[in-house]
């Protein structure tokens, strides 16, 4: 079996340097919301002039503008999360509205009224004002989930991916709206994350969901996976998207890596799937009864007959279940570098790890020598399709055919190659079979008795059942995969900022089914059965 491994990364890089007029259209990049909004006196009066100042929460980081003639003002770039919004104008009270939430993708309006008073006094509006959050800059129809919900909503993969089908309109395997899900944008903060070539990359999830490792109605999916743990928000538009960031018919699916805070903060994280869990149905799995090899008579199996041992040609009273356990784990953390300023403010991080690994397994059947063909005996059919013995050995032997000891005659006997045709054969027209007596190859005899095991499924299936026979057994399939992420921060000043990421996955699969099956190669063990490249 072919082991396939694949490295993928996604490098995102954007710098947001510059001042940005506050009457410039709403600008929100595909990683980033954006603020506007209108300051107005008493009697509804545009305030034009007025200091309007945006503080990150989280990292209590600031941006500064100023309202325009008209009295509005308006920040392009804002990362999603929640933001204070403080307003100060001479001759009016300083208006202060909290835990504003941006959203990616989106354009929050927040209308302030100052009422005339002090500086020193301050108005605190704990809630937007109604009808704020209506998104009048576009028709866009989609649904945005944060980290909150991403964590608590049940995700067997737990990747974000995943969480596509829970949006309206969305078909079990990606297609959104009508649109095949080939077609669908995926943008981790701002980077292009979709297959250039399908547009549908379901390879990684495999290992996210399903049985034994297998994809069961595989979500359309960017290239790098996007675990959980490092996504801070998650929006799917499935109608009416703009082409600033779409490029194609389906859905738009918009991820942002989380942030480092100003407070350091980290989790960790492991998710075990047992066998036990896989079983849907344990009553069947143990009172359905599994033979093995043929067995006419029903012949039970000795006590501790697995697939691959014990007893051949019988009857288990229960149906193998194949080992399924799988562990996720992982961890993230995040936070200011250093606690003082840099280059005019702070840098922050933030770095997640996820680990799979699914020591799976499979079963495999190979056409394996008999005990005939083992004593140099070979079987071949005559010109009515009977399979006769023939011996390739100087001396006569006593095998088994079928269920009876036959002695077979030494190599005098002759082999006639027309008889399977329904030709005559006799005296000269035969050959044979050994010459020159040497013959059964010593070599040849050591390497199977050595290397390969005895059959154990005589069935029809593998083999032409009188010089080779099934043998089936299991075989490990293991599959490992490394999740990296990354972000850096950091804030200039209130004007200016950066901000960089990183992704990287590495997945190493079994894709084919080359087999070592006696140890014949350096790193094996004989008799342990390994997968191996073509």
């Amino acid at each position: 079996m072919k082991r396939l491994s694949i490295f993928l990364g996604l490098v995102v890089c954007v710098g947001v340097l510059g001042t940005v007029s506050a009457s410039s259209a709403y600008a929100q990049t595909a990683s980033s919301g954006s603020i506007t909004g209108l300051v107005a006196d008493p009697q509804g009066a545009s305030v034009p002039g007025a200091d309007v100042v945006l503080t990150d929460i989280a990292t209590n980081g600031k941006q500064t503008t100023t309202t325009n003639d008209s009295g509005r003002y308006n920040f392009p770039v804002v990362s999603p999360g929640l933001y204070d919004i403080t307003v100060t104008k001479s001759g009016f009270k300083t208006a202060k509205l909290a835990q504003q939430k941006v959203s990616i993708g989106l354009v929050l309006t927040v209308n302030v009224t100052m009422e005339v008073g002090s500086l020193s006094e301050t108005v605190i509006v704990t809630t937007s004002p109604l009808g704020s959050e209506l998104q009048t800059a576009n028709a866009t129809i989609g649904n945005t989930i944060n980290l909150k919900q991403l964590e608590l909503l049940p995700n067997l993969g737990r990747d974000a991916t995943s969480l596509l089908s829970l949006q309206p309109g969305v078909t079990p395997r990606g297609d959104i709206a009508g649109s095949y899900m080939d077609q669908n944008t995926f943008t981790v903060d701002g980077g292009n994350n979709t297959d250039d070539m399908a547009g549908n990359t379901i390879g990684y999830i495999q290992n996210f969901t399903g049985l034994a490792g297998a994809q069961t109605n595989g979500m359309a999916s960017g290239v790098v996976a996007t675990p959980i743990e490092s996504v801070e928000e998650f929006k799917v538009s499935t109608f009416g998207q703009t082409n600033d960031f779409n490029a194609s018919s389906g859905a738009q699916v918009q991820m942002v890596t989380r942030r480092g805070t100003d407070q350091w903060h980290g989790s960790g994280y492991g998710y075990y799937y047992a066998t036990n869990h896989g079983a849907a149905n344990s009553w069947v799995n143990n009172h359905t009864v599994f033979t093995k090899g043929v067995a006419p008579t029903g012949t039970p199996c000795a006590a501790g007959t697995t697939l691959s041992t014990g007893d051949n040609n019988c009857v288990m009273p229960f149906t193998p279940i194949i080992p399924n356990h799988r562990s996720r784990f992982g961890f993230s953390i995040g936070g200011p570098v250093v606690p003082w300023k840099i280059l005019g403010g702070k840098t922050y991080v933030f770095l997640n790890y996820e680990g799979f690994r699914f020591p799976g397994t499979g079963i495999f059947e190979r056409a394996y020598p008999t005990s005939a063909m083992r004593a140099g005996v070979i079987q071949v059919p005559d010109s009515t399709g009977a399979y006769i013995p023939y011996n390739l050995n100087p001396f006569p032997v006593t095998v088994v055919v079928g269920n009876s000891a036959v002695n077979v005659p030494n190599s005098g006997t002759r082999l006639c190659a027309l008889a399977a045709y329904g030709s005559t054969c006799g005296g000269a027209a035969g050959t044979a079979l050994d010459p020159r007596n040497i013959g059964m190859s010593s070599t040849i005899s050591t390497l199977w008795t050595k290397l390969l095991p005895l059959p154990n499924d005589p069935g029809p299936a593998t083999g032409d059942q009188f010089n080779t026979q099934g043998f089936i057994s299991t075989i490990r399939t293991p599959l490992t995969s490394n999740s990296y992420v990354g972000r850096i921060d950091h804030d200039f000043n209130s004007k200016n900022r950066f901000f960089t990421s990183f992704r990287a996955f590495k997945l190493l699969n079994v894709t084919t089914n080359q087999v070592d099956v006696g140890g014949a190669f350096a790193g094996d063990t004989l008799g342990q059965y390994a997968p191996k490249a073509p």
